[in-house]
């Protein structure tokens, strides 16, 4: 008996075990993919973008890393209560005079405060950094020299898009001669447009109504013949028929142009 209970202990606790264990830890010093490994270590950046005003100067400056987060110590003394340890990426909204060159600080965001998520393609590799609503997507390319960062405009206020180009994100390996797609940066499948989820729709919404209007007609009122077991067809037949009508003027009135009449 006692051993019975052992081994369910022993087996209980390798399963807890297993699944409190991470998977796939975040490591931005090792990321592999398409044959390479990307080394994204480096200091804290801070991302400017100005925007000018009547009597002053729209500054949004927004601080991050891609391997830890920040230190508060590089961060202005009001942006810390927002802001606080295990912050990743945080946003500062300072507005500037241009009379006395004094700043107002009016807004502090926090944008993410947990590991990302790696998306890899050919030459590049994106971080997604998600907070609720929130998100910060860090897009690192290679280029040497300096590093230098730069801010995209995004019509969704809750999303930051920033493209960092630096030596770090030169991956080294061999790249892989049959690289996987990379997924859409939006998260969504763009294999099929708008257009075509329209008309499959449609389709599929004609072709119910038509089943199930034929089929309610069948048992109903007993209807056998086609098309008038087709749902509403007096309906349908009226509207085919002026249609019709319609395409027939139109196609007298374009061929008759080139007739030539003789008045008597």
């Amino acid at each position: 008996m006692v051993a019975k209970h052992w081994r369910l202990w022993l087996i209980a606790s390798l399963a807890i075990a297993t699944h409190a264990a991470p998977t796939d830890p975040y490591d931005c010093k090792n990321i592999p993919g398409h044959g390479r490994t990307f080394d994204l270590s480096g200091p804290d950046f801070p991302v400017e973008i100005t925007e000018e005003k009547a009597v002053s100067t729209k500054v949004l400056t927004v601080w991050g890393n891609a391997c830890a987060p920040l230190t508060t110590a590089r961060l202005p003394e009001e942006a810390k209560e927002e802001c606080p340890t295990g912050t990743w990426f945080c946003e500062l909204e300072k507005y500037k005079s241009k009379q006395n060159g004094t700043e107002l600080l009016t807004n502090v965001r926090q944008f993410a405060k947990a590991a990302p998520e790696v998306r890899l393609r050919e030459a590049e590799v994106d971080l997604l950094f998600v907070n609720g609503e929130r998100s910060v997507n860090v897009s690192f390319r290679c280029a040497e020299g300096l590093p230098v960062a730069s801010w995209a405009q995004s019509t969704d206020p809750n999303v930051v898009t920033i493209i960092y180009k630096t030596k770090s994100a030169c991956a080294a390996g061999t790249p892989d001669p049959n690289p996987s797609p990379a997924p859409p940066a939006n998260g969504s499948d763009e294999s099929m447009s708008g257009w075509g989820v329209f008309w499959m729709l449609l389709f599929v919404a004609s072709l119910a109504y038509c089943v199930i209007g034929s089929a309610y007609n069948y048992s109903v009122f007993r209807v056998r013949s086609f098309p008038d077991i087709l749902p509403h067809w007096p309906i349908w037949a009226v509207l085919l028929a002026q249609g019709w009508d319609l395409i027939a003027t139109l196609w007298e009135r374009v061929t008759s142009r080139g007739r030539n009449y003789v008045h008597l």
